[in-house]
């Protein structure tokens, strides 16, 4: 009977000790616990206790302060995206007033075409001394404008400033209207950013300009007086037949010709810097004097082209087909020729070409004037003689470019 008593009180001092709340008894039990056995509920209970004790409790007062914290921190969160999302919108609001501003300069255009069609026929040359291209097979463009139109052109290109364009092909509408800027989870608890590239497009660039050029392109006028001052930047084309034309001294900079047929084109004494000429096809078209810093003509069959005296530093003809090209005089600094086809073309005078390493696969069969030293050193490189194992190693290149696209 005793023992059972005892049993029951030292089961209920056990949870008075486990339920003590108070810091400094509680560490007061924990250093005298050895006054009890290992295995006692009292000596556990005390642990218990110390345990507890570093576990903040959470009083209503603690729990009113968190939230308020958190609430704070939310809505000053939302009220940022809230404000990124204004400026986003005024950007792209911007972006479009400013196109719309540049299409009313159609009119501009129109006026400028209704002057090239009056002059077109009594501008025609009769006589265009023009040998080297001739016996190419270019076909010179016959109709040079007058100065006027010329200066008229020039200036209509310099004020039709590339720009975003808007994706009103793909936008998704629902997606962005009021109830489309909360997210479905959390109602109108979070709002959703928006980013001006959802709207517009990555790439800059001016319709306008190229609509301009492809008229000019496809009237047949002489660039020989328009290119020098005309700006036609930032203009993209895609599979557009530009062979046999006459572009001479145009600036066509940071711009795209990508898969275009460029043959018997003459581009002399052009600004190509950054232009993407990535699978362009055709022969015997002319850059004579070009400056074609940082272009590229990835994948490009332009076989019999003329680079004389071009700027071809930091080009990129990986994989191009630039069989009996003409390099003489040439600036060659860090070019990328790799996978190229260089079979049969003329290397005389090439500058700098001992700054170029990058041979990689490149067949290099039949070179003209090349001296040995550099033909040695582009074979130290990695460059090919025999066709054979060129084909296979640019084979097996495509493919991986394949895959690395898919």
């Amino acid at each position: 009977m005793e023992e059972n008593i005892d049993n029951k009180f030292n089961n209920l001092e056990a949870k008075i000790l486990e339920q003590e709340h108070r810091l400094f008894r509680i560490w007061v039990n924990f250093f005298t616990r050895n006054k009890y056995n290992r295995g006692d509920k009292r000596r556990n209970s005390i642990n218990k206790a110390v345990i507890w004790s570093l576990i903040p409790k959470p009083t209503p007062t603690l729990i009113a302060i968190s939230t308020i914290s958190i609430l704070t921190a939310y809505l000053a969160y939302e009220a940022n995206v809230k404000l990124e999302n204004q400026n986003t919108l005024l950007l792209i609001q911007n972006e479009l007033q400013e196109s719309q501003r540049r299409s009313s300069l159609n009119i501009e255009i129109s006026s400028i075409m209704q002057q090239i069609n009056n002059e077109r026929e009594s501008s025609r040359l009769k006589s265009l001394k023009d040998s080297l291209h001739k016996k190419r097979g270019h076909k010179v463009s016959p109709y040079i404008l007058s100065d006027i139109t010329s200066a008229r052109i020039a200036s209509i290109s310099r004020s039709l400033r590339p720009y975003r364009i808007l994706k009103t092909d793909r936008i998704d509408i629902e997606k962005f209207n009021t109830k489309g800027l909360f997210s479905k989870n959390f109602s109108i608890l979070k709002t959703k950013t928006i980013r001006v590239n959802d709207f517009l497009e990555n790439d800059v660039r001016s319709p306008e300009r190229e609509q301009l050029l492809a008229a000019l392109f496809t009237m047949r006028i002489s660039f020989s007086n328009i290119g020098k001052y005309s700006n036609f930047d930032y203009c993209f084309f895609e599979n557009i037949n530009f062979s046999k034309g006459d572009l001479r001294t145009i600036r066509l900079s940071n711009s795209s010709l990508k898969q275009c047929n460029i043959g018997y084109t003459i581009f002399d004494n052009g600004q190509f810097n950054k232009t993407n000429f990535s699978s362009t096809y055709g022969t015997t078209s002319s850059f004579i004097s070009s400056d074609l810093e940082y272009s590229t003509f990835i994948n490009a069959f332009i076989n019999n082209a003329n680079f004389s005296y071009a700027n071809l530093s930091n080009t990129n003809f990986q994989g191009a087909n630039l069989i009996q090209c003409k390099f003489d005089n040439a600036i060659i600094d860090n070019t990328d020729f790799s996978y190229a086809d260089l079979s049969g073309v003329d290397f005389t005078n090439m500058q700098n070409i001992h700054n170029t390493k990058l041979f990689k696969n490149t067949l290099v069969d039949n070179i003209h004037n090349c001296p040995d030293s550099t033909l040695q050193f582009m074979l130290k490189n990695g460059a090919l003689i025999d066709p054979k194992k060129y084909n296979l190693e640019l084979e097996r290149w495509k493919n991986k470019l394949s895959a690395e696209n898919d």
